[in-house]
């Protein structure tokens, strides 16, 4: 099978999360973090759970770039527009 059938959805999601905070999109980086939460809380086998906690550092920086942005558009009042 191809290299990119082994990426996992959670993976791909932390990215597009990250890219969203990059790029100071707040909506789309609230339903991409939406979409993260429900993919890491879903109930899996053992083998899932430890390629989760190899992920539990680099989910936890880009929550926090995720958090920073909250923080910053909300305190600054701003609001992003389609």
């Amino acid at each position: 099978m191809p290299e990119q059938t082994e990426r996992r959805l959670g993976a791909v999601l932390m990215n597009a999360l990250s890219m969203a905070c990059e790029q100071k999109d707040i909506d789309v980086a609230r339903l991409v973090y939406q979409a993260l939460q429900l993919v890491m809380t879903r109930r899996t086998g053992a083998d899932e759970v430890e390629k989760r906690a190899e992920m539990a550092d680099t989910l936890q920086a880009v929550y926090d770039r995720y958090a920073a942005l909250e923080r910053a558009l909300t305190a600054g009042g701003q609001r992003s527009t389609l």
